[in-house]
């Protein structure tokens, strides 16, 4: 059940701690519409502290948002609610009402936030207010791309409805990155292929999308069904959520593989800067659309041959199922990644230098 409480019921957040990290280049704040989450995905614990959705008015939100820029001059926010859209036909008219009171405002905000994949696929209307009030950028977890892998996980859109979803935030020029899981211990040759070619299709340009696997939280629906299933190793624990088995034997070695190649701790981190880089891109695409032009257009770029590195490599592992060859071209990829997130970093930094209206303080 959902129910609007009062925002003096919800403890303000603590901002004690703004100004030091202004100081070391934090340009964001994270705000909080809701508490809870209207999902049931069989791999999240969520629900387990958040039974209830509880939502704040939209006037404090605004408020909030317009005081934290005044106080710190902060222009980009993240809200954390589980899903921007939740609860339902409620959570739409929250977001209509949202937009109208940004759109209406003097200033010029950039915001990223969660959202589900079946929840927009009919809002044309409400995805171009979004964008028009400052959503530049989305993630959105569609975990997979076969239907069995998204009964596994208990989701609500069907692959079709995801598709969707990408291709009508990408219109509306709201950049996606997506959750997924590529690898859970049900997968076989023929789900991870889909997934690659899903991921292919799209363009995806997280190299952890491609090598993703199940974190398996204690005591969720999909724990206890592969606890029956006897899937579970005597060394999983909180510490250890990947200490589980596959079903299929090939699916198994590829997980090995890919756990197992030199450098992957290297390109994950190299990953996790592009994409924070990624969000300065969009930041600005909201909060000074006409500056900087020129360099955002050339991060787009090295974002699409990124894209195409990530497809070619990893068509070795889940389209052609060749693990030998795969490790031997595996050095030529990193080197040739490497230099192109190196050239991303350097755009990036250029972007935050270049540009005071991402530096607060």
């Amino acid at each position: 059940k959902a129910d609007v409480i009062d925002i003096t019921e919800l403890p303000p957040p603590a901002r004690d701690n703004m100004i030091h990290s202004l100081r070391y280049g934090n340009t964001i704040a994270q705000i909080s519409g809701s508490r809870g989450c209207c999902a049931h995905c069989t791999f999240c614990s969520a629900n387990y502290y958040a039974p209830k959705w509880r939502g704040r008015p939209v006037e404090a939100i605004y408020k909030e948002i317009c005081s934290i820029n005044k106080k710190y001059g902060i222009k980009c926010f993240m809200f954390n609610d589980a899903s921007l859209e939740d609860p339902g036909n409620l959570g739409i008219q929250r977001l209509h009402e949202l937009c109208d009171r940004l759109i209406a405002g003097e200033n010029h905000f950039a915001f990223r936030c969660f959202f589900r994949g079946d929840s927009l696929t009919n809002q044309n209307d409400l995805l171009k207010k979004l964008r028009k009030a400052g959503f530049v950028q989305t993630f959105v977890g569609l975990e997979a791309a076969n239907e069995k892998d998204l009964v596994i996980y208990g989701k609500k859109a069907t692959v079709a409805q995801n598709k969707i979803s990408i291709q009508l935030f990408r219109q509306n020029d709201i950049d996606v990155l997506i959750g997924f899981i590529m690898l859970n211990p049900y997968s076989t040759r023929e789900s991870i292929r889909t997934n690659y070619l899903f991921l292919r299709d799209i363009r995806a340009f997280s190299y952890g999308n491609y090598i993703s696997r199940i974190e398996l939280d204690y005591d969720t629906v999909l724990y206890n069904r592969m606890l029956l299933d006897d899937l579970i190793k005597e060394t999983y624990d909180y510490k250890h959520p990947f200490e589980y088995r596959f079903c299929d034997e090939y699916v198994d070695r590829t997980n090995a593989f890919l756990q197992g190649l030199d450098g992957v701790s290297d390109i994950m981190s190299a990953d996790f800067e592009f994409n924070a880089a990624m969000q300065i891109v969009n930041n600005l695409k909201a909060i000074c659309p006409h500056k900087s032009a020129d360099d955002r257009r050339k991060f787009l770029m090295i974002r699409e041959k990124i894209s195409d590195e990530l497809a070619n490599y990893f068509s070795l592992v889940y389209l052609q199922q060749d693990l030998e060859r795969a490790l031997q071209e595996w050095p030529g990829f990193v080197h040739r990644i490497t230099e192109l997130y190196a050239a991303a970093k350097r755009i990036s930094m250029r972007l935050i230098i270049h540009n005071k209206d991402l530096q607060t303080y």
